[in-house]
């Protein structure tokens, strides 16, 4: 059964912060603990062979649908809130 990787990353460094896997017919996602900031989120399927310890390959999709890092939306976490209604265009 293949898996996907959700992971985030700091909005200004395109760098690993925390990932979880999931089965591939879940929708749904969530990480909790997150301290205050701007992050960004991507999709990858974990076919790639990605090590979590090294950056996310180009083969990751940032929300909402792009493949370049520079382009995905910057998600802001304030007074520890909620985000939520994030869904992906994969293509």
């Amino acid at each position: 059964i293949p898996f996907h990787y959700v992971l985030m990353t700091p909005a200004d460094e395109n760098l690993t912060l925390v990932y979880r896997w999931y089965w591939d017919d879940v929708s749904d996602f969530s990480f909790s603990g997150l301290p205050d900031g701007e992050f960004k989120v991507g999709f990858l399927s974990l076919s790639t062979g990605w090590d979590p310890l090294l950056p996310p390959p180009a083969e990751t999709i940032w929300y909402p649908g792009t493949q370049d890092w520079d382009e995905a939306t910057i998600l802001t976490i304030e007074d520890a809130s909620e985000v939520t209604g994030i869904e992906f265009e994969v293509p």
